[in-house]
């Protein structure tokens, strides 16, 4: 019977639960790891990956959902780890991971202490990563999984479709979920492409997921609602941006607090969440570079 695991990769020093992966055992031994979390949790996915009889005759299948540290951190460490192991990445995300240096300066650069915390990613072997088209099916031990380009929060994002299971792993395609108010925070941060994040959650919609695995954090049994919803918050978040451009980021949130008495409740429950917080706020801030780029653009038509 296969088996799918739940493994919290959140660093020592966050606060609360930040970061979930999933680790799928087959009917055949074989392992398939999807979100890998940063580089300093990869001793708890291998330890995981090894006390649940991984063999020298098991395979391991890395799916990444997009190449940001938090998920993809520990890839390197996992690929080098195990001999009969590879990942598939969204194309533009590849050669990132070969040579994360560029990756890893610019995260330090934009995340400061929390890229030390994330740790340093490790180069990925050339020839243990490939990649599958959008749209594309791979099928391991009976097990298909279908790959939806969703490249909204980044133009190297996958989102990973489990047919058997009627199951989206999301990455951070579909927002930040908080399971105790069933509600999604837009993960919109810098370079934010609204249009595309729109058509990513169009595109998950199609395929009618049951349930959504999110990283940030946990299972959502909502499926196909859950994205429509969140399509919701997106929109009338964006449509309060754009109304604002004038205004600062504080005066944003008290405006989709107003209007969103959901996302009122929640910012009220987690303000004082330095993670929570601060992530609002620089989804606030992709939301405002993307306005302004659509603003520039419209005026140049």
């Amino acid at each position: 019977m296969t088996d799918i695991l739940m493994v919290d990769l959140t660093p020592n020093e966050f606060p609360s639960p930040f970061i979930s992966g999933y680790i799928i055992l087959t009917d055949y031994h074989n392992f398939i790891n999807i979100e890998q979390g940063p580089a300093s949790k990869a001793p708890t996915v291998i330890k995981k990956i090894q006390e649940n009889g991984f063999s020298e005759t098991s395979k391991l299948y890395l799916f990444v959902t997009h190449i940001h540290l938090d998920h993809a951190g520990s890839l390197g460490h996992l690929l080098n780890e195990f001999e009969n192991a590879i990942a598939y990445i969204h194309p533009r995300g590849i050669k990132h991971m070969i040579n994360p240096d560029k990756l890893w300066n610019a995260t330090k650069k934009a995340l400061g202490l929390v890229a030390d915390i994330y740790g340093e990613p490790l180069p990925s072997p050339a020839g243990k990563v490939s990649y599958l088209e959008d749209g594309a099916s791979i099928e391991i031990d009976g097990e298909v999984f279908k790959i939806v380009y969703t490249e909204g929060h980044a133009s190297h994002h996958q989102s990973i479709y489990w047919v058997n299971e009627k199951t989206m792993f999301v990455g951070d395609s579909a927002g930040l979920h908080i399971m105790e108010y069933d509600y999604s925070i837009p993960t919109s941060v810098y370079p934010f492409n609204y249009k595309k994040y729109l058509e990513g959650l169009d595109k998950m919609i199609s395929y009618g997921p049951e349930v959504l695995m999110y990283p940030h954090y946990g299972v959502d049994e909502g499926g196909v609602d859950s994205l429509r919803r969140h399509k919701e918050i997106v929109s009338e978040w964006f449509e309060i941006v754009q109304k604002n451009l004038d205004k600062g980021i504080g005066d944003i949130i008290d405006e989709i607090r107003k209007r969103d008495r959901v996302f009122d409740k929640v910012y009220e429950a987690l303000k004082d969440n330095p993670i929570i917080s601060q992530l609002i706020k620089i989804s606030i801030k992709g939301m405002l570079a993307e306005a302004e780029r659509l603003k520039e653009e419209g005026k140049t038509r």
